[in-house]
């Protein structure tokens, strides 16, 4: 038995503004990580998921946060949230630990060394943005109208 595929409305479809617009936000969001991970690993060696949970930590209240949070903050599975700890723990730039209120839950903070590599880290993570974000926008105000209209998306 064949299959037939009614493709009456495709025309439609892909002139869709609406369609356009979700298919151009996730084009330049996988675009931009791209660069913002080749820029990183190849400035400070430190790949853009790395970067990403050194600054959700250093940001979490008491400077700690559960794996599951840190999971949800970052949209990453919790499987691939500990995988990425793992490897954070054994380069030294996490600890981990259980909660002191749920043993349950495991806690990672930075270490000394996760601090200062994201201390070193952030200034060129600021270039990388302003050259491959700020840049291409035309300036600062553009920023932030985009910035704007991600926030209403967000809510919405």
């Amino acid at each position: 038995m064949a299959l037939t595929i009614d493709t009456s409305g495709i025309d439609h479809e892909l002139g869709d503004p609406r369609a356009v617009a979700i298919d151009l936000l996730s084009e330049v969001s996988a675009r931009l990580r791209r660069t913002l991970d080749g820029d990183l690993r190849a400035l400070c060696d430190l790949p853009l998921s790395w970067f990403e949970v050194l600054t959700h930590v250093a940001a979490a209240e008491g400077g700690c946060v559960a794996m599951s949070d840190l999971a949800a903050q970052i949209s990453m599975t919790s499987s691939g949230v500990t995988r990425i700890a793992d490897r954070m723990s054994a380069a030294g730039l996490l600890a981990r630990g259980p909660c002191p209120d749920d043993g349950r839950v495991t806690l990672v903070q930075l270490t000394d060394a996760g601090s200062r590599r994201l201390a070193a880290a952030i200034p060129l993570h600021q270039q990388a943005l302003e050259h491959a974000l700020v840049e291409p926008l035309g300036g600062a105000d553009n920023l932030a109208a985009l910035t704007s209209l991600l926030r209403a998306l967000r809510a919405g």
